[in-house]
């Protein structure tokens, strides 16, 4: 009996699969305007992305890849610029209050956080009630991020970069490097 329904999950995951970025695919394209400034050609989806604000400048790039349980937070009056080629393997967050730019070709593993702002912590009023503080994050070309990776507010990671998985990156990381722990540490280079 396990063998017929392996059999069976490998005949119709597939199938579901498609089917489904078929409906996403579709779904995304009549209702682009209201989720995207830029919706690049050949987006694939495979759920729905949950948007905490609508018509916000989300720009995205051609053959662009969002796995299931995405969400994007891009507050009115910030900007969100993903390139092409990236792909996201889902159940990710990117907040954006300022600006998060993110170069060509990409990956980025599940539970991956980019955030450009952090809630203040003055000792003198409850932190909710606080000013949001941000600064802009810029990924360069070819970077993979990790599962579980955090990027915090302000830093820049160069192009070629590896951030390893449940890193949180709360500095500059230079092209080529691989980096690693917490806080986030060049432990060497690509070479």
């Amino acid at each position: 009996m396990s063998e017929i329904r392996s059999n069976l999950s490998k005949i119709f995951t597939p199938i579901r699969n498609r089917l489904s970025g078929l409906f996403f695919k579709i779904y995304y394209m009549f209702l682009a305007p209201v989720y995207f400034s830029k919706l690049g050609t050949s987006f694939y989806c495979l759920g729905f992305i949950r948007f905490k604000h609508l018509f916000a400048d989300i720009s995205i790039g051609k053959k662009a890849y969002f796995g299931p349980r995405m969400t994007l937070d891009v507050a009115p009056g910030a900007k969100l610029k993903i390139g092409d080629n990236c792909a996201f393997t889902g159940d990710s967050v990117i907040s954006a209050a300022e600006l998060v730019e993110i170069g060509d070709d990409c990956i980025f593993s599940e539970f991956v956080s980019i955030r450009d702002a952090n809630h203040g912590m003055k000792t003198d009023a409850p932190m909710f009630c606080q000013k949001m503080s941000s600064a802009p994050i810029k990924i360069g070309s070819n970077v993979w991020l990790g599962r579980g990776a955090v990027i915090l507010k302000g830093v820049k990671i160069g192009s070629g970069a590896v951030i390893g998985a449940n890193a949180v990156v709360n500095r500059d990381i230079p092209d080529n490097a691989i980096a690693a722990g917490v806080p986030a540490r060049v432990i060497k280079y690509r070479s």
